[in-house]
């Protein structure tokens, strides 16, 4: 069933990685991601699109995301969170 497919995480998620491989943006955040299992349904962020990461999960079941281009960027300081709000600061990486 197409419907069924294309509704899938493996569907959505093979999704996120051609349209953020296709933007190629030094930051990307995202929203709403699961602490059950965000090693495992973003690993293609570190494998495949040269990005680190990181999530703050501290109460309720989905918190959000921040990655970076490891060769853009550095993290400087321990990210903050407030509400729903995860910021991060970073440092360009000299060329």
């Amino acid at each position: 069933d197409v419907v069924t497919d294309i509704s899938s995480w493996d569907y959505r998620r093979n999704l996120l990685r051609e349209r953020i491989g296709l933007i190629d943006a030094d930051v990307v955040c995202l929203q709403e991601v699961s602490p059950l299992s965000f090693e495992e349904d973003f690993a293609f962020m570190k494998e495949d699109l040269g990005y680190d990461g990181c999530e703050l999960f501290k109460k309720g079941r989905f918190r959000p995301a921040t990655f970076w281009k490891t060769r853009k960027c550095d993290l400087v300081g321990a990210p903050v969170h407030k509400d729903r709000t995860l910021l991060t600061a970073f440092r360009v990486v000299s060329k």
